[in-house]
């Protein structure tokens, strides 16, 4: 009987850019200029039509305060969905950023509770 190893090489996940850009309440423009490249070159990493390099993890993490390890988590984005967007740009009481960040908290703690599957 053969046997084989199976070598898996993890791969950065784009939506944890996202999920922690909109958890520190900026924008993309904001973020960007922290990290010295085109706001555009930004919003490709965090759609994944650039793939992310560990320099870019390791920048990132820095700029957002947050480990490396947690680019690489497979976790899904839960946040508003573009109806909830438009609403909430028209209400004066809760602020878009705010709204966002909110998400982006929310689905940090569900993810880590033990009785909520991932």
């Amino acid at each position: 009987m053969t046997s084989f190893e199976l070598n898996v090489v993890a791969l950065p996940n784009p939506q944890m850019i996202t999920l922690a850009r909109l958890s520190r309440e900026l924008t993309q423009v904001q973020l960007a200029g922290q990290l010295g490249m085109p706001q555009g070159t930004l919003s490709k990493l965090e759609n994944g039509a650039f793939p992310l390099s560990d320099e870019d993890v390791a920048l990132l993490a820095t700029a957002l305060d947050y480990p490396k390890s947690f680019f690489y988590r497979r976790d899904i984005f839960e946040g508003p969905g573009i109806l909830e967007l438009y609403h909430a740009r028209k209400r004066k009481a809760v602020k878009l950023p705010l709204l966002n960040r909110a998400y982006a908290t929310a689905t940090q703690v569900l993810r880590h509770r033990t009785d909520v599957p991932c």
